[in-house]
C-alpha cells in the first residue's frame, strides 16, 4: 500500500517493504526484510551488528564530538567515524545518529529492542537518548543541498523492524540508508517504527492505531495545516 501526501510541491511517500523490495530484488546486495526477531536477537545476524539510533544531536555537533562524548560516557566503547551516520532530524532541528556497535557494549545492556532507551545528559539542553527500537520516523540520509521534493517513508509488517527488517543480513547493508538515496537524487529517506511484536495471534495495539499514530507522525513532520492524502493501494 502507498499512502501518498502533498502540501504544495513537497510528496510524501509511504512504501510498504513488499512492492519496493520486488521491483529492486535484482541486484544482489538487496535482500528480502527479515524480522526483528532474526536481524537483532539471534546469533546468525551479520558479525553480530547492533545498531542503535541517537537522537538530541545538536546541529553543530559532528561526528568526532559525538564519538568523544559517547566514549567518556563508555570508555570500552570501540567505534570510528565509519560507525556512525548523522542525519538531520525530522522533528526539529536536532540531529538523528545511527550507531553501529559489534556487540552490545556494556552501558547499552539494558536497551532492549521492544522500547528502553538510555538517556545521557550533556552535550546539548536534556541530553541525548540512545534506543534500538526506531520507533516513529527515523531519517536515513542528507538530501543533497539540504532540500527534498519527495520523502519516502519505509513502513515494515507485523513482526519487523524499522531498521533491522531492511538491512542483508550478509552483506550488513541496509538497503534504505545505503542505496536507496544514491538511486534516486532529491528524496529524504526515513523509515517508521512501530510496536509490531506479535503475542499469540494479536498485535499490543491496533492496526487503526497504528495508521492513526502514522499520520500523526507525518503530520507532525510537514508542519502544515494544509495537507491533501491520496491512498492508492497496490495489487
Amino acid at each position: 500500500m502507498i499512502f501518498l501526501l502533498t502540501s504544495g510541491i513537497l510528496t510524501t511517500l509511504i512504501l510498504t517493504l513488499s512492492w519496493f523490495f520486488i521491483r529492486r530484488q535484482g541486484r544482489s546486495d538487496r535482500a528480502p526484510a527479515q524480522s526483528a526477531s532474526t536481524i537483532l536477537e539471534t546469533k546468525e545476524s551479520a558479525e553480530k551488528i547492533t545498531y542503535w539510533r541517537i537522537s538530541g544531536i545538536p546541529e553543530d555537533c559532528d561526528k568526532d564530538k559525538l564519538i568523544d562524548f559517547l566514549r567518556k560516557h563508555d570508555n570500552s566503547l570501540k567505534i570510528d567515524l565509519s560507525d556512525l551516520s548523522l542525519f538531520p532530524g525530522c522533528y526539529s532541528q536536532k540531529q538523528v545518529g545511527v550507531l553501529r556497535t559489534k556487540g552490545i557494549p556494556e552501558s547499552f545492556q539494558r536497551i532492549k529492542p521492544e522500547g528502553d532507551y538510555v538517556s545521557i545528559s550533556g552535550l546539548s539542553t536534556g541530553g541525548v537518548t540512545i534506543d534500538r527500537n526506531f520507533y516513529n520516523l527515523t531519517p536515513l540520509n542528507r538530501p543533497e543541498g539540504g532540500n527534498s521534493i519527495v520523502d519516502v517513508v519505509a513502513v515494515t509488517g507485523l513482526a519487523g523492524h524499522a531498521f533491522g527488517s531492511w538491512r542483508n543480513r550478509e552483506s550488513g547493508k541496509m538497503w534504505l540508508q545505503d542505496f536507496l538515496p544514491n538511486d534516486i537524487k532529491n528524496i529524504r529517506v526515513l523509515t517508521y517504527g512501530y510496536n509490531s511484536n506479535l503475542i499469540g495471534n494479536t498485535v499490543d495495539d491496533t492496526l487503526q492505531d497504528q495508521r492513526s499514530n502514522l499520520f500523526i507522525q507525518l503530520l507532525n513532520v510537514r508542519n502544515t495545516a494544509e495537507v491533501a492524502i491520496l491512498t492508492m493501494i497496490i495489487p
